[in-house]
């Protein structure tokens, strides 16, 4: 039990984990924070709230009292994490809303206080803090890993600087601009794969894929693991969005694979390649090659006006993007600014070890909002 008292008038309040009696008030704060966004509504809800293949999601609320409104939630959800060579569990910290009237109340810091006894058998738990939550987290001992570069490319330059300026004249420049950087300083390399290699798409993950990541997963020290468990989750069980699978294979081994998505973003209709992994070495840089020309052709079909990918600059994919015409846009190009923070869960996890961000493999498939 917890309760606050402020210069305003005295807003009492407790924080607890949630109760399934608590579902249609925290739906009705999503809702009035949200609207008819994605997060606003209880299919998103209830994906999350169950959790993943890992285990149960952990939500602590704040209730106003006496009332017993929820006025502010957070998820925590499980997962499979590969670290220094072995298989642990670590938490994604998302979602996370206060009522207007309740910020600034040190609700937050009591979450914190739940979920460290809640999240003991974990080593981390990490998140996506937007700007205006970077001092929250610190003070509750969150420290930032990673700037992860958005990687952009544009495919009706026109319409994205027309949704971008107002001045005609800088539209033209930005026209002009990614003419001539497309087509001299970053053309776009062919993709060429071996006899033998196949690209398609696929329905659903099957057991192809848990072979793969068994093939891939020392791959980077890092990583949620990516069997198709995690990525039925992830990509197939939110019916209220539509994702689509490619993978390269040769006979019955995959090579490579992205799952992409078509969205509109702040009023850009934008192309997502939403995860990308190869097998390390050539055969796995031509095969994401081609992966990722076949997941740009079919955006520019479906008349997307940009492209876009999360990476981290040393992983081989983010190397793959390059090549394939991929760059770092302008910051106006940008929607925000996505950062990776971690807290250690565990005394022998130092957060030294965890804040190197060489370490990590990630992509927007470790992000719950797209």
């Amino acid at each position: 039990m917890q309760s606050v008292k402020t210069d305003e008038p005295t807003k009492a309040w407790r924080a607890r984990l949630f109760q399934d009696s608590d579902r249609a008030s925290l739906l009705k704060l999503s809702a009035a924070h949200f609207g008819e966004r994605e997060p606003g509504t209880a299919a998103y809800f209830d994906w999350l709230s169950k959790g993943a293949p890992a285990g149960k999601t952990l939500i602590p609320v704040c209730e106003a009292q006496p009332s017993g409104e929820i006025v502010g939630f957070a998820f925590y959800i499980p997962f499979e994490v590969t670290f220094e060579g072995r298989i642990e569990r670590c938490y994604l910290g998302c979602n996370a809303l206060v009522h207007p009237d309740y910020r600034r109340l040190g609700i937050y810091s009591a979450f914190t206080d739940i979920i460290r006894v809640e999240l003991a058998d974990g080593v981390f738990q990490y998140g996506f803090p937007k700007p205006e939550a970077l001092l929250p987290h610190a003070k509750v001992g969150k420290r930032p890993v990673s700037r992860i570069p958005l990687l952009i490319r544009p495919l009706q330059i026109g319409r994205l600087a027309r949704a971008r300026f107002d001045s005609p004249l800088l539209r033209r420049g930005i026209e002009f601009g990614w003419w001539f950087a497309g087509n001299l300083l970053w053309r776009p390399q062919r993709a060429r794969l071996d006899s033998g290699m196949e690209l398609r798409a696929f329905e659903d993950f099957d057991e192809r894929f848990d072979r793969f990541w068994q093939r891939v997963e020392g791959k980077y020290e890092i990583a949620i693991l990516r069997n198709q468990s995690f990525l039925r989750w992830r990509f197939r069980d939110p019916a209220f969005r539509s994702y689509d699978i490619l993978a390269v294979a040769e006979g019955d081994e995959l090579v490579g694979y992205a799952v992409t998505r078509a969205t509109q973003i702040q009023g850009v209709d934008t192309g997502l390649i939403m995860d990308l992994l190869v097998e390390p070495g050539p055969r796995g840089d031509r095969a994401g090659l081609a992966l990722v020309e076949e997941a740009t052709r079919r955006f520019a079909a479906s008349g997307m006006a940009m492209a876009g990918c999360l990476m981290l600059p040393h992983t081989q994919e983010f190397q793959i993007l390059r090549r394939a015409g991929y760059v770092e846009p302008p910051p106006r190009f940008a929607p925000q600014q996505f950062r990776l923070n971690t807290v250690s869960l565990s005394p022998e996890i130092t957060g030294e070890s965890l804040r190197q961000g060489k370490r990590w493999f990630i992509t927007m498939a470790n992000h719950d909002a797209v």
